[in-house]
């Protein structure tokens, strides 16, 4: 562990900024991974279903298993997801978010508007496609 206490106010603020960009492409290699798991059915000697897996096993919360998993599921058919969680512009979040409605058609177009959206402008985004129930 390096230590920040004696390190300029620059320096801080560069390695934060170096450390989140680490973050973000070790976050998409980890959903990359989970996914060709997932694909040869690895977890079935350790656990009963992925989601076991990735919690008893790989200990990661239930709530960070699910994001990631819900990534994985659609990162084969759009690697671009991917590419946006590495580079920053998408949270996985809001990938997780985007992921159930993304389709071949519209994967694209809906990926570039939810660059650098909170949540909660996504739903928004996401509430707007839906068909509006009468």
């Amino acid at each position: 562990m390096e230590n920040v206490t004696k390190a300029s106010d620059y320096e801080l603020l560069a390695r934060t900024q170096e450390w989140l960009r680490k973050e973000r492409v070790s976050t998409a290699t980890v959903i990359i991974h989970l996914a060709e798991v997932q694909r040869r059915r690895l977890y079935l000697d350790k656990a009963a279903s992925m989601f076991a897996y990735c919690t008893e096993v790989l200990r990661l919360e239930p709530g960070c298993t699910w994001r990631r998993l819900q990534v994985a599921g659609c990162c084969g058919r759009f690697p671009l997801l991917l590419e946006e969680i590495s580079a920053g512009r998408i949270s996985l979040t809001v990938a997780t978010l985007l992921a159930p409605h993304l389709t071949v058609e519209n994967h694209v177009t809906l990926i570039a508007a939810a660059q650098h959206k909170t949540k909660v402008e996504v739903e928004e985004l996401l509430a707007d496609l839906a068909p509006k129930k009468e």
